[in-house]
């Protein structure tokens, strides 16, 4: 297991994960954060990757990292997850604890290479550059139009372009 905790207050993880992660060490084994070549190494060898956000993440690289190399995603459906995660194609989105343990029981039923396929199809970086030309020039005609409002584009924006 892998990654960095992003909770303002780090003495949630150093209070109740560390000594569940001590307690479980037979089965589990906590690499911290990783650099780019274990990370790939990592996501391709495991068979799922969970995304427990407890907040709006704006996009959710990881999740596009480990679909990239075939390995389907379990998220809670927050922030970028509901547009990142195809529903039984690239992964599950859940609601809770409950529905993630659910969820992993079935990871199986996720082929592996379509996930990779449809993450290609959906996130390549020439699909991706054409989708950021194609809002920003959508917001410098708006700006023309209108001068009052923002020339750049919200996350919401580019996600839902992303997502198209």
């Amino acid at each position: 297991m892998g990654g960095k905790p992003h909770w303002a207050n780090g003495e949630f993880f150093e209070q109740e994960i560390v000594p569940r992660l001590e307690r479980e060490r037979a089965l589990v084994h906590w690499e911290g954060e990783v650099s780019f070549g274990p990370k790939l190494a990592m996501l391709r060898g495991a068979r799922a990757t969970l995304f427990p956000i407890a907040w709006e993440e704006p996009f959710g690289l990881v999740m596009i990292e480990s679909m990239l190399v075939g390995t389907p995603v379990v998220a809670f459906a927050r922030g970028a997850a509901p547009e990142v995660v195809d529903e039984g194609v690239t992964g599950f989105l859940v609601r809770d604890r409950g529905e993630m343990i659910d969820r992993l029981r079935r990871i199986g039923d996720i082929d592996r290479a379509k996930c990779r396929a449809r993450a290609r199809e959906r996130f390549n970086s020439s699909r991706m550059a054409r989708d950021y030309e194609r809002v920003y020039g959508h917001a410098i005609a708006s700006h023309r139009a209108s001068p009052a409002r923002p020339l750049a584009p919200s996350g919401v924006q580019l996600a839902r372009a992303a997502a198209r």
